[in-house]
């Protein structure tokens, strides 16, 4: 997608797997309160400013990432119903009151996270990348 206008998915649903390979978001993207049904991958992904996942709901197995975001990944309300890795070049991972209903990894380059009120209820590891 080669525009600067940010990509709107706003209450979407997916129902079948959702792959966002090698896309470029030039404006950033919003997926906030989203439904994923099936599993869903952004690897590979760029964003250029914000990707907002704010209040989504991945139903099943997620991989956001590898991605590089120039800005800020917001996980914000969402909720991780099945396992998930997670793997960001970002300014910063905002995952406040993010619920995590199964294991999770995240992998991070350069970011600050903020976890506050977020629920565990698997372990979740968090590693930084080189």
């Amino acid at each position: 997608m080669a525009t600067g206008s940010p990509r709107l998915f706003v209450a979407a649903t997916f129902a079948r797997n959702a792959q966002f390979g090698s896309t470029s978001f030039e404006g950033g993207a919003k997926f906030n309160s989203a439904t994923f049904q099936n599993s869903v991958r952004f690897e590979l992904a760029t964003f250029q400013e914000d990707a907002q996942f704010e209040q989504a709901t991945f139903e099943r197995s997620a991989s956001l990432g590898p991605l590089a975001c120039a800005r800020r990944v917001k996980l914000s309300g969402a909720e991780f119903r099945g396992p998930v890795t997670l793997s960001f070049a970002a300014r910063r991972l905002d995952c406040r009151r993010t619920r995590w209903s199964s294991t999770a990894e995240v992998r991070l380059r350069y970011a600050m996270v903020d976890f506050a009120h977020a629920v565990f209820e698997y372990p979740l590891t968090i590693a930084a990348e080189p």
